[in-house]
């Protein structure tokens, strides 16, 4: 209890708690967090690494959807700092291993727990706690409910773990009244929006308003203040997501969601019962819900101890059960007639932004402070032995469960030299792919998703994608060639025949299945390679990524990223024709001299050329990036000012 007693105990004790919890990932090899941080963030975050080890900005990706703005999507965090310091101790100490940078990012994850267990031991302290009780809160949040469910959503993890900082400011602020403490608010404001999921960041900046109100109209006025300021402090990434949002098929996502949606009803009996639903053997598991929904075990100690606050000190702790009503509400959504009224009733540029089951980061919080008003109410002997139980129930029932903890090897998915963990697979196709510069395109037909969304990692470049962000003018052209409606984001080819899919430079497809003579011939296709588990078929009337027309010759000297060099001759005037994505931000440069882009099938950029021989050039560079920069970096030093007063 000594070393407890210091000023670096409680935190050492925090620390010991997460790394017990996470002991697999982190210290037995195989093990990994599952689904998303794998299949989502890793690609991304393995092209930014790529990218700033090359000394180049991660703007533009041309691996996925013909390219897209990769800077402009929020989940990218390309302006959060713990995520670029993560990729950038990556690309010191292993680069080029995506299983290194998985192991990095998983760090990241886990330290972003922890920190946010250690503000909320700042928040229940500055509520009067004793350290010990203050323990008991911290624990019952950092092992809780949501960080032990959603470990997946690298994004909600991050912005989940400011909510007790955001609480903890606005609380100093209503006990001094001092400025400052409004501006570290919408500092961390700040940071839950850089860290990219904007359903947690609704809920966070939700329930940042309703602390506010329940501390008096001042606070409430400061809350909102706040609210504002980090919105301009996050220009930087704020204005390019709202240009990529107008522009993409995230615009329609109200055509598709209808109501607010929210956890089932029924995921409150795992309360009690955390495998209510099977969720500890996702094998056998067969409920139509996503499990990681189906799981709020927040520990029977901290139940318990939450009873006993709530029936001893109801004088202390009125708000903080205001606050897990709300957030029970909030997150439960269309299984409540208030969730059903009230998100239909929000403005649709609200309703965008929010999925209602987040809500349980606010739920789990308020909660864990209950528990430490609770374990306040019994006798100072008993409360390191309950704080020990609080601990050991949620580690022994919540960690290495499936919704937190996998076998990779169960899912090898892709990686730098495998595809299902075989390197024949990927080693052909980049062959394939490789006898032009740059690479022929694939895409898919019953197919793994992988392909799409580890084009990053693979090198292997695709037509398709799964991006909440994809661009609508582009899947407009591919709703060519496949079949879905238009908020889709991820679709296979459902023609062979179309096209477009030749004009997109689609020279390979893939499928595990094999596709009938009848289709190849009508489609011009051939069968190339069996691999295992797929088969590769290679399109006969595929077009060049780059050409001129009616007639000339192109060929490609730089081909990166940001920047496209281009080598042209035509005997006249014509048209570079490329099926490369148009997006604000590019620029084309014939023999140095700036010209106008044009727009060739709704969606790809063109270029009007005079006869004779030309280099063209194309540069992404976004005038509201530039902006946005400059905004931020004003706000950043106002807030900064403001905030080192005393």
């Amino acid at each position: 209890m000594r070393l407890l007693a210091g000023r670096s105990g409680p935190y050492l004790l925090l620390l010991a708690e997460i790394l017990l919890f996470f002991r697999k990932v982190l210290f037995v090899p195989g093990f990994v967090i599952p689904w998303d941080i794998r299949g989502y963030h890793l690609p991304i975050a393995w092209f930014t690494a790529e990218s700033l080890r090359a000394w180049e900005l991660p703007l533009w990706d041309p691996s996925v959807y013909c390219g897209r703005p990769l800077y402009a999507n929020l989940t990218t965090q390309l302006f959060y700092p713990p995520t670029i310091a993560a990729l950038l101790i990556h690309n010191l100490t292993a680069p080029g291993s995506s299983d290194a940078l998985l192991y990095v990012l998983e760090w990241q994850l886990v330290l972003h727990v922890f920190a946010g267990g250690c503000f909320t031991y700042w928040l229940a302290r500055e509520l009067g706690l004793d350290t010990v009780c203050s323990l008991a809160a911290a624990t019952a949040f950092q092992l809780g409910a949501f960080f032990s469910s959603q470990t997946q959503h690298l994004g909600a993890i991050n912005a989940a773990c400011y909510l007790p900082l955001v609480w903890w400011s606005l609380l100093r602020f209503q006990r001094s009244g001092a400025v400052r403490w409004a501006a570290v608010t919408a500092i961390a404001l700040s940071m839950v929006f850089l860290a990219g999921f904007p359903a947690v960041t609704s809920a966070v900046f939700g329930f940042a308003a309703i602390f506010g109100a329940l501390h008096g109209w001042r606070t409430f006025a400061a809350a909102i203040a706040a609210l504002a300021a980090s919105l301009v402090l996050s220009a930087v990434q704020l204005l390019p997501t709202l240009e990529l949002t107008g522009l993409s098929v995230a615009r329609y996502r109200m055509d598709w969601m209808g109501t607010g949606g929210g956890i089932p009803a029924g995921s409150l009996w795992t309360l009690l019962s955390p495998n209510h639903f099977g969720v500890f053997d996702l094998k056998t598991f067969r409920q139509p819900h996503d499990p990681t929904f189906l799981y709020l075990y927040s520990g029977l100690t901290v139940l318990a101890l939450a009873a006993l606050a709530l029936w001893r000190r109801p004088a202390f702790v009125w708000r903080y059960a205001l606050l897990t009503a709300a957030g029970l509400l909030w997150m439960l959504g269309d299984s409540t007639p208030l969730g059903r009224v009230g998100f239909v009733s929000l403005p649709d540029f609200l309703k965008s932004a929010i999925y209602l089951e987040f809500a349980m980061v606010a739920f789990s919080l308020a909660l864990a402070v209950l528990c430490g008003y609770g374990l306040a109410a019994i006798p100072a002997r008993w409360r390191w032995p309950v704080l020990a139980a609080v601990a050991m129930d949620l580690i022994l029932v919540s960690s290495s469960r499936p919704i937190n903890t996998a076998w990779k090897f169960e899912n090898p998915g892709i990686g730098e030299a495998h595809v299902d963990g075989v390197p024949e697979v990927l080693q052909t196709i980049r062959k394939l792919t490789g006898s032009a510069t740059p690479p022929y395109r694939i895409d898919t037909v019953e197919e793994s998703m992988d392909w799409a969304m580890g084009a990053p990692i693979t090198a292997v470049p695709t037509a398709s994608g799964n991006d909440p962000f994809a661009l609508d003018a582009f899947m407009t052209a591919r709703r060519q060639f496949v079949k879905g409606e238009r908020w889709g984001r991820y679709y296979e080819v459902g023609d062979l025949t179309s096209p477009m899919l030749d004009f997109m430079n689609v020279r390979y497809v893939l499928s595990r299945n094999p596709i009938d003579d009848a289709t190849l011939d009508q489609a011009r296709f051939r069968a190339v390679a069996t691999l295992p588990g797929r088969l590769v078929y290679e399109n006969l009337e595929v077009r060049p990524r780059f050409s001129v027309e009616p007639g000339g010759t192109v060929t490609a000297s730089v081909y990166r990223g940001n920047r496209v060099v281009l080598e042209t001759t035509a005997p006249g005037p014509a048209t570079l024709i490329t099926s490369e994505a148009a997006y604000p931000g590019w620029r084309v440069f014939v023999d140095g001299s700036e010209t106008a882009f044009g727009v060739a099938h709704g969606a790809f950029r063109s270029v009007a050329l005079p006869a004779g021989r030309h280099t063209v050039e194309m540069r992404f560079e976004p005038s509201i990036l530039r902006k946005g920069a400059w905004i931020s970096l004003a706000a950043l030093l106002i807030l900064g000012f403001l905030a080192a007063r005393r």
